[in-house]
Formats: structure tokens, C-alpha cells, sequence
């Protein structure tokens, strides 16, 4: 049978392959992917890819049953997603695109998704440098963290030092005076009555002047 290349270097190429070559690749799909009569398969590439061959004559051959999608719903994602929820498909093999695309968590029966290994790598390298910059900009947060940590603990030492200052001020300075001028409240009002007695004597002896003369 013949199997053409995908074209994305050029043309697409057409290459032979022999029979007896599916014999291995059948049992693959039993061994590798536990293939078995309760699966329901979803025959999603082109017939003219290799894909197709394991697709079709893996799951067949195993007593599976196959869902072929039409050339419309491969590219209608939200109709290529309603189909495989609605024939409960078991395993599909999808291209990382289309993984992306598709709700798969919404899907409780899909057991096996099987992708093309070199764009998952892609993908995979893609996530990498994702995630390293991720990383960047998470050691980037961590350093102005701690800068502005760094900050509080100022501020924070500062108002203690403050403060213990005025608690210091206030200890040495008002408590003092305020004991002082507790204690000399008696003295005072003392003194304030004897002004009041010189003042009725000191009246007394202004009258007695004023009738002498």
C-alpha cells in the first residue's frame, strides 16, 4: 500500500509500504494501547496518511469498533467535540493542535489520546521556555518582595524607635514634673489662702489709715 508524506518540505511524496508491515503495528495497538472489543475508536487523519493505517486495521483487527469523522468536522472543532461525546469515543489519536482545541476533561469516557511525538516535543519546548519565563517573572515578584519586606522592617523599626523615644521623654520629663506639681498642690493652695488673709489684713489697715487722716 502506499502512504504519503505531509508535503511541509515540498511536495508530497508517496512512499511503499509491504503487507506484512501491519503485522507489528496491529500488535502494537494491543499491546501498547490495550485495544479490545469495548473501545470505540475515532479515525480522525486523512486516509492518505499513515495514521489512518493504525487507525482502521488496528482497531478492526482487534475487534474494536471505528468512528470515521468527515473531512468537514476535522476542522469544526465544537462538532468534531459534540461527536465524540455524543459515540462516547474510548481512543483517538489527535494532533497537538487539535488536543488543545478540544475539552477533553469533558469527555469521562476517552481513555487513550495518542499524538504526534515530534510536535508534542514542540509543544513541550514551547511550554519549557513558557515556564522559564514564568520562573523569571516569579524570581522578579520574589526580589521586589522582598524589597518591599525589606522596607516594612524599616518602617517598622522606625516606629519602634520612635516609640520607645517618646515613651523615654515622657518617663524622663512628664511623669516627673506631673509627680512634682501632684505633690506641690497642697503647697499651693496654702500659699493662695495666706494671700488671701494678707489681703483681709492688708484691707484692714487701709481703712484705719484712711480714718487717722
Amino acid at each position: 500500500y502506499c502512504i504519503y508524506t505531509s508535503g511541509t518540505t515540498g511536495k508530497s511524496k508517496g512512499v511503499i509500504l509491504e503487507n506484512t508491515g501491519l503485522i507489528g503495528l496491529i500488535k502494537s495497538y494491543e499491546d501498547v494501547f490495550e485495544i479490545s472489543s469495548n473501545d470505540r475508536m475515532m479515525q480522525f487523519a486523512s486516509y492518505c496518511f499513515d495514521q489512518s493505517v493504525g487507525d482502521v486495521f488496528g482497531t478492526m483487527l482487534n475487534g474494536a469498533a471505528i468512528y470515521i469523522v468527515s473531512t468537514d468536522m476535522r476542522y469544526n472543532m465544537s462538532e468534531l467535540e459534540m461527536y465524540m461525546k455524543s459515540e462516547k469515543i474510548t481512543v483517538a489519536s489527535l494532533t497537538p493542535k487539535v488536543i488543545r482545541e478540544l475539552d477533553i476533561s469533558g469527555m469521562p469516557e476517552l481513555r487513550l489520546v495518542d499524538s504526534d511525538v515530534g510536535s508534542l516535543k514542540a509543544d513541550v519546548g514551547s511550554l519549557k521556555a513558557d515556564v522559564g519565563s514564568l520562573k523569571a517573572d516569579v524570581n522578579t515578584l520574589k526580589s521586589e518582595m522582598e524589597s518591599v519586606k525589606a522596607s516594612i522592617h524599616a518602617i517598622n523599626l522606625h516606629l519602634e524607635n520612635v516609640t520607645d523615644r517618646n515613651i523615654q521623654l515622657l518617663a524622663e520629663n512628664y511623669v516627673p514634673a506631673a509627680k512634682k506639681y501632684e505633690k506641690a498642690v497642697p503647697e499651693i493652695q496654702a500659699m493662695q489662702a495666706d494671700i488671701e488673709i494678707m489681703k483681709k489684713v492688708i484691707a484692714e489697715h487701709s481703712e484705719k489709715l484712711q480714718r487717722l487722716a
